[in-house]
């Protein structure tokens, strides 16, 4: 939603704001995903079916 309101009043899109809006909003799940990457992992390795 907020990176809709990045159109001007002539409805075209600034490109160079919006990726980078688009990479600052992907910055707290990558960092959420290194911090916690080692639990993730263990996580999805004991919760697989054993066979």
């Amino acid at each position: 939603i907020g990176l809709r309101l990045f159109l001007d009043s002539s409805g075209q899109n600034a490109v160079g704001p919006m990726f980078a809006m688009s990479v600052l909003s992907l910055v707290p799940v990558f960092l959420f995903f290194l911090v916690f990457q080692r639990l993730i992992v263990d996580g999805i390795n004991t919760s697989g079916i054993k066979g």
